[in-house]
């Protein structure tokens, strides 16, 4: 070993002879040496086949310097040369800081990183290879070899396995399994009845005395009619047996199996001995299985479809257009018109505070606006709105009891919901006979559908002129000073109203118009749907409704006769999610009686189009359920709603997403209830988490019009001069900025 200093000029070092180095160790060495380069000159030979010299010279050019540390930097410390290689390193380099020239004499032999990691020997080859480039080449053979050895540790038992597999007929094996998981369902269900097992067993030695005649009988007979009265018989017996009140519980026993395996034993034989017969046994069992059915809903054993099929791949079945039917809405112009609403006192006051207000013209008057800004179609008060003063909170009190006592009155069933909170007052300044208020309805989206809108006059007599949209039929209405009439939101979609010009006394009239505003409102949402929307819920908790952002009700409506259309009124959104409970009926059976109940679905959709043009319909299709026979009426109404109801009905939407309810063309397991509040097996009800994936595609379904925080169905996407997407992920701050004094 030899130290050396480095102090910018290598100087020469002086090879160091260690003490212990005697001839006899020498000698061993050399011949531990040579015995060690034949081996490794074997691995180093296969490698080097693996990778060819010719096309790599570096790997046969001694191309480093041994009197230079690998580093390639002069630094002001010790070198330390190794006794295999002979390269010269820094001490610092090696993490050997500290070192001296006493200190690496003192080394009897030292290995540097080249040749102490190396996973062989360094061995003098005739080819003069660097260190580097041959360790990388052993890691490389040793990585390859390690991994052979263990793929072909793991190819035996693979290789069996495969073969196993190979042999296996999993067409068959299917069949078998859902043919054994079928029958155990559909015997469960037999079992399960309300008397014992002996009345079973009676009714089924019954059965089976039948077929014992009529298969005796059958070898006697030559006609071919004697034979389907014997049919018939059968069929009526079977209508007597599923008559009877059904078990409670029954143990299984033997008897049944031997019954119901001689029952099948027999109808082959009649089958077999009576070819003609064939179409006879077929609509037996047709009866049998649709008797089974109604008395136990249950899995059906007829292979089914894949549920909700690619559109590319599927018909639909022919759709006679739906007729144009009259719709009766039963809404009224005003709800109620109360003279007198405040005192003369009052009147005055207000008048006073009034006519100190400035102003903006308008087309045929002038308007002021406070408390939450209400925009519509050429408003010149929108802008800057201020807070509710103080001269008009009294009044804005007294209308809030009115409002309440409306809203109750209207909602007594329900419970759960509370009057809406009236924040925006419109005041309308009309000068003289000149003045006039052209044609509107007062149906914008930010308008609480479920408000009622209440104006107050002051000053001058004035008549006011309602038109009903559908009919043209006109109706006016006076208005004295100090009278407040009020209407229903839902209203405004049936009626328009106007002031004439001529309609206003010489003189100077004020009109307060109050109303329930919140920017929200552009996404209230109405359902409309089945028990699967029992677990619904709106309100502003994140977690458990649907939040702040989606105002909206819930209608239950199980059969598509129960949906009414006037209760999405004045709704931005109507979900309909309804039809499994006539679709699941008995008597619907054929593809016409699937279409004559998608027919009522498209009529209500149309109804509700006609009532709320402005209204965006989104359609649910009818989710699947765990009955396969159930599925395919199921699928054949999804295919209408498919093809016909989104082709034809133009503004209606589909909410997407319903693929995941699937699974093995049945409703999916972690989604569904397994058993009803009765204790029996559930087969088309949504559990808590299949409930929140159903709220989850809902409001995906009704933010999807949103696009960048613009609203597409507006003209503006701004709240008071803000972006709708920035108030709408901090609803909080904007709240407090917009709910005025």
């Amino acid at each position: 070993m030899l130290g050396q200093k480095t102090l910018g000029i290598k100087p020469p070092g002086n090879r160091r002879t260690s003490l212990t180095n005697t001839p006899t160790d020498a000698k061993d060495r050399k011949t531990a040496k040579k015995s060690s380069q034949k081996k490794d000159a074997d691995v180093l030979q296969t490698v080097l086949n693996v990778v060819p010299v010719g096309d790599t010279p570096a790997l046969l050019t001694n191309h480093r310097d041994l009197e230079q540390c690998p580093c390639g930097n002069s630094s002001d410390s010790w070198k330390i040369d190794c006794s295999k290689c002979h390269q010269f390193w820094h001490v610092n380099c090696l993490s050997m800081k500290g070192m001296g020239q006493s200190q690496i004499n003192k080394l009897v032999e030292y290995l540097c990183p080249f040749c102490y990691v190396a996973p062989v020997p360094t061995i003098k080859y005739d080819l003069d290879v660097c260190h580097v480039c041959r360790n990388t080449l052993s890691l490389q053979q040793s990585n390859l070899e390690l991994e052979t050895a263990l793929i072909s540790s793991q190819l035996e038992p693979l290789a069996k396995c495969c073969k196993l597999i190979k042999d296996i007929d999993f067409v068959e094996f299917s069949n078998r399994i859902d043919t054994l998981g079928q029958f155990d369902q559909r015997l469960k269900h037999l079992l399960l009845d309300d008397q014992s097992l002996k009345s079973l067993d009676s009714d089924m030695k019954l059965l089976s005395d039948q077929l014992a005649t009529t298969l005796d009988q059958s070898s006697s007979l030559q006609s071919f009619e004697s034979i389907n009265a014997n049919i018939a018989e059968l069929q009526k017996d079977l209508k007597l047996l599923a008559s009877r009140p059904s078990p409670e519980s029954s143990p299984s026993t033997d008897s049944t199996e031997q019954f119901l395996k001689s029952i099948s034993e027999r109808l082959t034989a009649l089958s077999e001995n009576e070819p003609t017969v064939t179409a006879g046994i077929n609509e037996l069992k047709e009866s049998i299985s649709s008797i089974q059915s109604l008395q136990h809903p249950g899995p059906s054993i007829t292979p089914t479809p894949s549920l909700f099929p690619c559109p590319a791949q599927t018909t639909c079945p022919p759709i006679p257009p739906v007729p144009e039917q009259s719709i009766p809405h039963s809404q009224i112009h005003v709800s109620d018109n109360m003279s007198d609403f405040i005192t003369i006192e009052e009147a005055n006051t207000l008048t006073t505070f009034l006519e100190s207000c400035s102003f903006k013209p308008e087309n045929g008057h002038s308007v002021y606006s406070v408390g939450v800004p209400y925009e519509y179609m050429g408003s010149k008060s929108s802008d800057n709105v201020p807070p509710i003063p103080e001269e008009l909170k009294p009044l804005f009190e007294k209308i809030n009891k009115v409002q309440a006592e409306i809203f109750n009155s209207a909602n007594s069933d329900s419970g759960e919901l509370s009057a809406p909170i009236i924040n925006s007052c419109l005041i309308n300044r009309y000068d003289g006979p000149t003045s006039y208020l052209p044609r509107h309805s007062d149906r914008e989206i930010t308008i609480n559908p479920e408000s009622s809108i209440l104006t107050l006059s002051l000053g001058q007599l004035c008549d006011i002129k309602f038109i009903e949209k559908l009919t043209g039929v006109e109706t006016t209405l006076a208005c004295p000073n100090r009278s407040l009439y009020h209407m229903t939101r839902r209203s405004q979609e049936v009626f328009d109203h106007m002031i004439d010009v001529n309609s206003i006394d010489v003189g100077i009239r004020y009109s307060l118009t109050f109303r329930s505003v919140d920017w929200r409102n552009k996404n209230s949402t109405c359902i409309i749907g089945d028990s699967n929307t029992g677990m619904l819920r709106f309100g502003s908790c994140k977690r458990s409704t649907f939040g702040e952002l989606m105002p909206g009700r819930k209608f239950w409506s199980p059969r598509i006769d129960d949906i009414d259309p006037k209760s999405c009124m004045g709704y931005a959104n109507v979900v309909l999610l309804c039809g499994i409970n006539d679709v699941k009926q008995p008597d619907v059976k054929s593809q016409s009686d699937i279409v004559d109940i998608y027919q009522k679905l498209k009529l209500k959709v149309k109804q509700i189009q006609k009532l709320s043009p402005n209204t965006t319909v989104s359609i649910c299709k009818l989710l699947p359920t765990k009955d396969m026979l159930l599925n395919e009426k199921v699928n054949t109404f999804n295919r209408a709603i498919h093809f016909d109801l989104l082709q034809t009905c133009k503004g209606v939407q589909r909410v997407d997403g319903f693929m995941q309810f699937a699974q093995n063309n049945a409703l999916a397991r972690e989604l569904s209830k397994q058993f009803d509040r009765h204790g029996q097996p559930d087969m088309l009800h949504l559990n808590r988490t299949g409930a929140r994936v159903l709220a989850g595609l809902i409001k995906q379904s009704i933010f999807l019009r949103l696009n960048g925080g613009r609203d597409k169905r507006r003209r503006t996407g701004r709240v008071n001069g803000r972006l709708y997407s920035n108030v709408a992920s901090n609803s909080a701050a904007s709240q407090q900025t917009t709910s005025g004094g």
